[in-house]
């Protein structure tokens, strides 16, 4: 078989392939043997049938299969001896059965990029210290002791920070009910009754807090608000509200301390140690899987930015598609309005575009890597990965492997499996160095690790062996 191959731009190749027509024989030879065996033709007995009738019968569907196979064969032909990675076919063309029985077709193929791996071992890599601190365990029970507060009337002295402001209020525009004039604006800004608001500089709509500090319970105010220019409602953007608002009652807040009855209540069974020692380990486990997640996007980082190639566009469209699915669900989750997502549609959309094309990317760095370190998965592993995945979702694991099957998912677990492996292998070979935090992410070490964490791409093997 004689394959020629030319590299075009974007991840395509053109293939011009011509099959000897002694192999093109053997192959017709083939399918034919199968239709003379399984045809059914009027007057002939099952597998009785002459050659030449079923040949003349079937002469169509024979020579679209041979077709078929002989295009396989060129392309596969082409991976071997080219050293081509065919993704898919995107058309076959001039198809022509030559006199002497062989035969010649040309093909464009999307192909996988042609790029060198950069050095991937001894990235250099930098973390904050982190370490699970008395103050942040107190941090953290502090806000599950709240759910156990008490709240008692204060009386005598005005509203103070702190305190828990019971108001109803209603906002305009311009003289105009705010509703009215913009008819998207949240709820919450448009009036509530009996609203229970704590009073700190950060809670509600910047300076709103510090405006009925000092009311008394009975006392009625007018505020004017002026929102942020980066307010999340575009309409309502720099724009002046007037707040008529009356203080209905002061809450004064009480936390209970942690005690053993407490604790039993917030984890049945555990005293106050126990609990402790229960919010340490699971702070623990939360700094390490961040401090993870922190190197590995460095290491990411850093093999994308020294490698450049061209993306075949297919991959990028449909990982494009599959990010602002997921940044659409995110936001309607989060329960911002389907007409708000509309008015940032561009706006998705070019975040979804800079996701896929680090992940598809990062996909097929990670994927060479482990090629060239020879990260392999084996039949166990897969079977692990399935078992948590039906632990995990409550669904019988027999269930759940007919639906992996019919969805042909295991190609796709199995590849999971590979980039996780191989993610590993890059943080094991990198050259980290530990760092002191800075002051306030000292005080939570977690926080600072989750503001330098962002999602690590993800494979789409099934998406790559599409066309």
């Amino acid at each position: 078989m004689n394959v020629t191959v030319e590299r075009l731009p974007e991840c395509r190749a053109s293939l011009r392939v011509e099959v000897p027509g002694a192999d093109v024989t053997k192959e017709r030879e083939k399918i034919l043997n199968a239709y003379v065996a399984q045809a059914k033709i009027p007057g002939f007995r099952p597998g009785k049938t002459p050659r030449a009738v079923v040949l003349k019968h079937y002469r169509k569907p024979i020579n679209e299969e041979l077709q078929e196979r002989l295009v396989r064969a060129g392309c596969d032909e082409a991976t071997e001896k080219e050293k081509l990675e065919i993704l898919g076919v995107a058309k076959v063309e001039n198809q022509l059965f030559h006199e002497d029985d062989a035969f010649s077709f040309t093909a464009e193929v999307v192909v996988s990029p042609d790029f060198t791996l950069p050095e991937y071992k001894g990235i250099a890599v930098q973390v904050p210290t982190i370490e699970v601190t008395e103050d942040g365990i107190d941090r953290i029970l502090g806000n599950v002791l709240e759910r156990f507060s008490e709240f008692k009337d204060v009386e005598g002295r005005p509203l103070q920070e702190n305190d828990f402001a019971v108001i109803s209020y209603s906002a305009t525009l311009d003289g105009q009910p705010l509703q009215e004039a913009i008819p998207d604006a949240p709820a919450g800004l448009v009036g509530v009754e009996e609203y229970w608001l704590k009073v700190a500089p950060d809670e509600f709509i910047p300076g709103f807090c510090e405006q009925i500090t000092g009311m008394n319970v009975g006392d009625k105010k007018d505020l004017t608000i002026t929102l942020p220019e980066d307010f999340s409602v575009e309409s309502l953007q720099g724009k002046e509200l007037a707040y008529a608002v009356e203080l209905k009652n002061i809450k004064e807040q009480s936390i209970p301390e942690l005690t053993d009855e407490i604790a039993g209540q917030i984890d049945p069974g555990k005293t106050a140690a126990e609990l402790r020692q229960t919010i340490r380990e699971s702070l623990g486990a939360e700094q390490e899987s961040m401090r993870k997640d922190m190197i590995t996007n460095q290491i990411l980082s850093h093999i994308s930015e020294a490698t450049e190639f061209d993306i075949p566009q297919h991959l990028l469209y449909s990982e494009t598609q599959r990010q602002v699915n997921g940044i659409v669900q995110e936001n309607q989750r989060r329960g911002i309005d389907d007409n708000e997502i509309m008015e940032h549609q561009d706006e998705i959309l070019e975040n979804a575009e800079v996701r896929a094309k680090l992940n598809v990317k990062t996909t097929f760095i990670l994927e060479r890597i482990a090629e060239a370190e020879k990260i392999s998965v084996v039949e166990n592993e897969i079977i692990q990965s399935v078992l948590s995945m039906a632990e995990r979702s409550g669904r019988p694991p027999k269930k759940l492997i007919k639906e992996i099957q019919k969805s042909e998912g295991f190609g796709r677990i199995a590849n999971q499996i590979r980039i996780a492996k191989t993610l590993e292998f890059l943080r094991a070979n990198a050259a980290i160095t530990e760092v002191e935090p800075s002051p306030a992410d000292a005080e939570d070490p977690a926080g600072a690790l989750a503001a330098a964490t962002t999602s690590t791409p993800e494979a789409e093997p099934e998406e790559k062996a599409s066309s």
